[in-house]
């Protein structure tokens, strides 16, 4: 069942997400991203007669996009640094678990 907080929290994730990949000028994946971040805003949207639906498909967009090989589950942050590296990627990898927790949970 749908429940906006949920949706919210997915949406909050995802822009945190987003700012990433616009900050590392990735211009592929994101757009898979602001396509879930549309279907989630459009779902907290008090016209949309069916959120539920926005909610799940913006799932499993997610589950699509973010599984197998050549996959955006291949992509990371690269810097010559490797502790910069490191500390980036394990930032950027926290916010993918907590939207798979998200997304695994509904």
């Amino acid at each position: 069942m749908y429940n906006k907080t949920l949706s919210k929290n997915l949406l909050d994730k995802l822009e945190e997400l987003k700012v990433i990949l616009i900050r590392e000028k990735e211009d592929n994946w994101i757009r898979g991203i602001d396509s879930i971040i549309e279907k989630l805003e459009w779902s907290m949207n008090n016209k949309c007669n069916n959120p539920d639906y926005f909610f799940y498909s913006s799932c499993d967009t997610w589950k699509m996009m973010d599984k197998g090989n050549g996959s955006f589950s291949d992509y990371y942050i690269w810097r010559d640094d490797f502790d910069e590296r490191f500390q980036l990627n394990k930032i950027y990898q926290e916010i993918k678990d907590e939207i798979w927790d998200i997304v695994n949970n509904n």
